[in-house]
């Protein structure tokens, strides 16, 4: 009995070891983020999306892109939006910021070693039909977004040099003070 034990355990474990190589042989990691998000379009129809980031795992400098950011139409697989980022660890957020009822995406972009994390920012215009990404917003120290569409960008140990900034229609950063 205890023999048999040994062999399924010794087993698992070659299992993981393959399972382990087989992931640093493949340096590409897929998330997919499969929404139920409907996003309204002037004419007033709803549309589902597909969100996906697709990772090159073995590219760790920001210096350069490593991750393909899109949003699909799901029923059609249409593509709507597609941009190059870098990712250290892919995750989205969902918020209004631009304060026109729609979600907007924060997609993960990295963290430092201070506890600071950084987001790229796409917005929907539901008069051009169009997703577009908020330009510098990555630069935002741990972003937070409260229900009017207000942001506050504070370093995490040092309170006192917060900003307040506000995306503007136009889709711009504006520092507010």
């Amino acid at each position: 009995m205890h023999r048999q034990l040994l062999l399924i355990h010794l087993f698992i474990c070659l299992l993981a070891i393959q399972n382990a190589f087989a992931q640093v042989s493949n340096p590409k990691a897929l998330l997919f983020y499969d929404t139920s998000i409907n996003y309204s379009y002037s004419s007033h129809k709803a549309q589902e999306i597909l969100i996906e980031i697709v990772v090159d795992t073995a590219n760790t400098s920001s210096a350069r892109p490593n991750a393909i950011f899109k949003i699909t139409n799901k029923k059609t697989a249409a593509l709507i939006f597609e941009d190059s980022i870098f990712s250290s660890f892919p995750q989205l957020l969902f918020k209004d910021v631009n304060r026109d009822s729609q979600p907007d995406i924060l997609a993960f972009y990295q963290s430092n070693a201070k506890g600071d994390e950084y987001y790229y920012l796409y917005t929907f215009n539901a008069t051009d039909n169009k997703f577009s990404r908020v330009a510098n917003f990555e630069q935002l120290r741990n972003p937070s977004i409260d229900k009017a569409g207000i942001i506050l960008s504070c370093p995490e140990f040092l309170q006192e040099n917060c900003r307040y900034y506000l995306v503007t229609n136009t889709n711009l950063l504006h520092q507010l003070f």
